[in-house]
């Protein structure tokens, strides 16, 4: 059996391997925060919704699949009763979205950032929907980022989700990560949720949403939608997690097109943003 079968097959059952994502709260903080940094609440479930998930060889390189990640949106019964699909397009370099109304399409980009002198891979996403002409908006407005840290080893980090409604990104480490920030640097500041966060005085628009576990593999995150117009992420979960949708409408899977310009891509800033451990996992 090859790996993306195996990956495919462990997706779509949802095994539950005793990974469990531990949800942060915004606590009360001295001094307060200059915003409140919105958190998933990880718990909204779907009765309905659509399953978006890559192409088996749509990249050549089988890490950049893997990690790819697997969108589950919401649909409500009227728009399941009128038959409607949603589909992603491609983000081209002027940053319009072109797409026909049935090639969802992700596009990606490989890219890499500096931490303690060592160089850590990274994988960007770049899920956008079309323009909503009808409200005279030519440029793509909705959709999500996501950039994927990996370890030394090719085992994901940190997972940072930046949606376009929000100037905030929503960010997830490894369990192994926290696990080894709580042991260099102790329990959580005053404020703070996770050891590997720096102080509130330090970052104050910014917070860890939560851990996530290592899988038996190495794959991308679950990534929950709120149905359209909204859009909105809900959940983050690993794919050992239980499916926090009750049914299918339709599983499409989404074409895979590497990011023609690195204007597009994003820097890291995440070696100012986290307190990074000396021994980190592997």
């Amino acid at each position: 059996m090859n790996i993306r079968v195996l990956a495919s097959m462990f997706v779509v059952f949802g095994m539950d391997m005793a990974c469990r994502l531990r949800q942060a709260s915004i606590t009360p903080i001295d001094p307060p925060a200059t915003h409140s940094v919105p958190v998933p609440d990880q718990t909204r479930m779907f009765e309905h919704a659509i399953f978006f998930g890559p192409k088996e060889g749509a990249v050549d390189e089988v890490a950049v699949e893997q990690m790819a990640p697997l969108v589950i949106l919401e649909m409500t019964p009227d728009q399941i009763s009128r038959a409607e699909s949603d589909y992603c397009g491609v983000l081209n370099p002027e940053g319009y979205v072109t797409c026909g109304p049935m090639t969802p399409t992700v596009c990606f980009a490989r890219q890499s950032v500096t931490i303690r002198n060592v160089e850590f891979s990274q994988y960007l996403y770049i899920w956008r929907y079309p323009p909503d002409f009808t409200r005279g908006r030519a440029m793509c407005d909705s959709g999500f980022d996501l950039q994927i840290t990996l370890s030394t080893s090719g085992t994901p980090l940190v997972f940072e989700l930046f949606p376009t409604s929000s100037k905030y990104r929503i960010v997830y480490v490894s369990t192994p990560l926290e696990a080894s920030a709580m042991k260099e640097f102790g329990q959580p500041l005053l404020g703070r949720n996770f050891a590997i966060e720096r102080s509130t005085s330090e970052t104050p628009n910014f917070v860890v949403a939560g851990t996530i576990n290592d899988g038996p593999m190495p794959l991308g995150p679950y990534i929950y939608l709120s149905a359209a117009p909204r859009r909105e992420i809900v959940a983050v979960t690993c794919r050992c997690e239980k499916s926090l949708a009750k049914s299918f409408w339709a599983e499409p899977r989404y074409d895979m097109k590497l990011l023609e310009s690195a204007e597009l891509g994003r820097s890291s800033d995440l070696e100012q943003l986290l307190r990074w451990p000396t021994n980190m996992p592997n």
